[in-house]
């Protein structure tokens, strides 16, 4: 019996070495964007063209392997089968490339992780692969198929399964239950790392012993994949430094196998900024000329790239595309949710000094994320492919050239990575990205989730239903409320659904034409639902008619007003019984400026505000918006005028919420465990909620800085410019952090743009999971620093007059 970890011949048994980490990256830079779009070449011409193998029966599958076995007759070739992760089926061996439904190992729906040749022999097997999915992570063999002699199947009187019911911590304390795990793999020090669903990362201490006990399989705790949690798809060792994919971003923690739960050095922190990922994550860990890896294999959208971890942000285009029986014209990918290398006994030496092994892609058109909400979860019609790349000592990067024509192949990306090119690294900052739900809005101005589909208030069409084509992922607008042609709708508000689903949406007029808020009825129904005018109210205030947004409170004891807020007028004014006896507005309190808002959130009865208005300069700190609240301002505003938020700091006084011109607002859940709550386990203060996740948190989006001196359209660089984005105040922690800075622009979400102007945001509910919408328009006027009334209208000062620029993307 040998329980330790065997290496291939050939291969270089890896260093230990508390010491060893990679080389720092360079210094972050802002970029406008990934850079420009180019089309590939000719078809054919790419060393990195791969073949189908998986063709039919397979849903959204997670890696593909393919087994190794002895031929029972003597002198016979090794007997191979290709195995694949199916997120219905299980870990399925794959016959001419249909998904053989009678060989499924149920359980293993997650990544798959082959070892066959490193583990040959150990416990008198044929080699081990591990398997992630429900209950823990399995650790299956194949043998030859008694019913079919040239074929392999799993070897299920002896799967061992680890991190099931019954497994312990090393202090004896049982685990919370069999855990949902999504991705595993063999560490520097021989131990089985697994990423569990969510943010945590544990290890087993002994994955090749002969059998599960809890006394011989010990789990620890290693750390999370990002400073504040978020969904590990995939890992992969470098050294002694565990790579993760975190949906959406690369991270990496440094001496992963010296981790013990430790904060903050065992927290991930963010690598690349602008390199959008799914799922799909490999490295050279065992065939490197360098101890433990070099070379970093990652699924980038629609294409695979490789790092080189050696030289700071160096990338390669590796393959995007294959080609299907019967014809030489290579297909190219779409959104990557898997890859992997299939071990060799002797890797192929490449002209660049590396070494590589056959690779598999995996993939299913119909799928654009991992972790779509409800109404846009794909159906499951068996549309998975998987695609084998064969290892080749011709074996290049792929070429990026300027063609004309249909992007087929999917395009590459040139300059920031192309052939050889460099990626800017690292960002730590905790930021989401976000996903492209629908382009060719014009300036959004509110976005209401309504039982199942988002609605947004579009300059241009009015207010909308979003639809998402569940197959492509697109939005389109429908069922839009349009009373008339100088209609444009503001920021809008709706009442909790009554026994029938049925709720009240206020949808304010802010053109200046009307003072009109109109009072729709949305009736929910299996397509979507609809809206139907019910009433129209006077929102014609003391000063303003430009009616921008409205809001209702949400704390106990409110008075169930309306309450409005004008660009054009320095009050805040409500309307009592909305729905049902609504009368003429009454003032409620003083703007702190005085000049007008652009948006507003409750926060239970405390009314928060996107004032108008230069900002002033106090001090040291420099108060480029100015964000303000009205405490209590539901049912009296007994606390006087709007004054400033603050935030903390270790300074010797608090300053007020930093945004460069304060734009969209919502309130919503923290959705992860605030950054100045210690690990989860440890006791916590009573006025912490028992889930802080739940807790609500003030999201507030900017629309960017002119630099001093020039005017809006100018742009924003230079002195004070700084680019939009969404940041998070927490309530709980009372701090400030950039949440949201770029959102995808393709389908696939491998090209990344900064965020333009942001003019809305909405929550699709308050659990922890809610999705984070956000309205942004590139060609939205920035106010200028002067004593002005918002121009963010279709017919403001010149070069406001873009329409269709607009996007809305959500941040699951």
């Amino acid at each position: 019996m040998n329980s330790k970890l065997k290496r291939a011949p050939g291969k270089d048994m890896a260093q230990h070495s508390n010491e060893r980490t990679l080389l720092t990256r360079g210094t972050w830079k802002n970029l406008l964007a990934l850079a420009v779009v180019a089309l590939l070449s000719v078809a054919g011409a790419y060393a990195g063209t791969s073949v189908q193998v998986g063709k039919q029966g397979i849903n959204q599958p997670r890696g593909m392997i393919r087994s190794t076995v002895p031929n029972p007759v003597a002198g016979g070739a090794p007997l191979h089968d290709y195995w694949v992760a199916d997120t219905v089926a299980g870990f399925c061996r794959l016959d001419n490339g249909v998904l053989n439904i009678g060989t499924c190992f149920a359980p293993g729906i997650k990544e798959p992780a082959d070892y066959q040749v490193e583990t040959n022999g150990v416990n008198g097997s044929n080699g081990y692969v591990f398997v992630a999915g429900t209950g823990g992570v399995a650790r299956l063999s194949f043998i030859p198929d008694p019913a079919n002699a040239a074929k392999t199947v799993i070897d299920t009187a002896n799967v061992v399964t680890f991190l099931g019911a019954g497994s312990l911590f090393t202090n004896n304390v049982a685990i919370n239950g069999a855990q949902l795990t999504e991705s595993v793999k063999l560490g520097p020090d021989g131990k089985l790392y697994v990423a569990l669903t969510g943010p945590d990362i544990w290890r087993v201490l002994n994955p090749l012993s002969p059998s599960f006990t809890p006394a011989g399989n010990k789990v620890e705790r290693v750390g999370v994949s990002h400073e504040v949690g978020n969904v590990t798809t995939s890992i992969a060792w470098i050294g002694h430094d565990l790579w993760l994919i975190d949906v959406g971003f690369i991270n990496r923690i440094q001496n992963a196998d010296q981790c013990f739960y430790t904060f903050p050095k065992c927290a991930a922190t963010l690598e690349f900024q602008f390199l959008s990922v799914d799922a799909g994550l490999a490295s050279d860990q065992f065939i490197s000329t360098v101890p433990n890896g070099r070379w970093l294999y990652i699924g980038n959208g629609n294409r695979v790239v490789r790092f080189d971890t050696t030289t700071p942000g160096f990338f390669q285009v590796w393959s995007q595309n294959g080609t299907v029986a019967g014809s030489n014209v290579p297909q190219g990918y779409t959104l990557i949710t898997g890859i992997n290398f299939i071990q060799s006994v002797t890797p192929t030496a490449l002209a660049d000094g590396s070494f590589v092994e056959e690779m598999t892609v995996v993939n299913d058109p119909i799928v654009n994320a991992l972790f779509p909400r409800a109404p846009q979860i794909p159906p499951r019609i068996g549309t998975g492919r998987t695609w084998s790349l064969a290892a080749s000592p011709a074996l290049t990067p792929e070429p990026c050239a300027q063609t004309a024509g249909i992007q087929t192949p999917p395009p590459c990306v040139n300059g920031a990575i192309g052939t050889g090119g460099l990626q800017t690294s690292p960002n730590p900052i905790a930021a989401r990205r976000a996903i492209l739900l629908a382009s060719g809005i014009t300036h959004p101005r509110g976005l209401l989730f309504l039982q199942g589909n988002w609605w947004v208030s579009d300059e241009l069409f009015g207010f909308c239903r979003i639809d998402v084509n569940p197959i492509t992922g697109d939005g389109t607008l429908s069922h839009c409320f349009q009373p008339d042609a100088t209609f444009i709708p503001g920021q809008t508000a709706a009442d909790k659904p009554n026994a029938l689903g049925q709720q009240n949406v206020y949808v304010p007029d802010e053109s200046g034409v009307t003072p009109n808020i109109y009072r729709l009825i949305f009736t929910p129904d299996g397509t979507g639902g609809t809206v139907a005018l019910s009433g129209i109210l006077n929102g014609a205030g003391r000063r303003g008619n430009h009616v921008e947004t409205v809001a209702l409170p949400q704390g106990p004891f409110n008075d169930g007003a309306l309450y409005i807020g004008y660009s054009d007028s320095g009050f805040i004014e409500k309307i009592t019984n909305p729905a049902t006896a609504p009368g003429a507005p009454l003032l409620v309190v003083r703007l702190f400026k005085g000049i007008g808002v652009i948006s507003m959130a409750f926060n239970g009865n405390d009314l928060y505000m996107s004032e108008l208005g230069p900002p002033p300069i106090a001090g040291q700190f420099i108060k480029k918006g100015t964000v303000t609240v009205m405490v209590r301002a539901s049912p009296s505003a007994d606390n006087g005028r709007a004054v400033p938020a603050f935030r903390a700091i270790a300074r010797l006084q608090a300053p007020q919420i930093v945004a460069e011109n304060p734009g969209g607002f919502a309130m919503g859940p923290t959705g992860g465990r605030p950054f100045c709550l210690p690990p989860a386990g440890v006791k916590l203060s009573p006025s912490v909620p028992a889930d802080p996740a739940t807790t609500p948190a003030f999201y507030i989006g900017t629309l960017g800085l002119p630099a001093d001196g020039l005017a809006p359209g100018a742009g924003v660089t230079g002195g004070l410019g700084e680019l939009p984005e969404v940041d998070q105040f927490d309530f709980i922690c009372n701090t400030q952090v950039p949440w949201v800075m770029e959102g995808s622009l393709d389908p696939l979400r491998s090209l990344l743009s900064p965020l333009g102007g942001v003019t809305a945001l909405g929550f699709s509910g308050n659990d922890a999971n809610a999705v984070l919408a956000i309205g942004d328009d590139p060609s939205v006027i920035v106010p200028t620093q002067s004593n002005q009334k918002g121009v963010i209208r279709r017919n403001g000062a010149p070069g406001t007059g873009a329409i269709g620029q607009g996007h809305v993307f959500i941040v699951p």
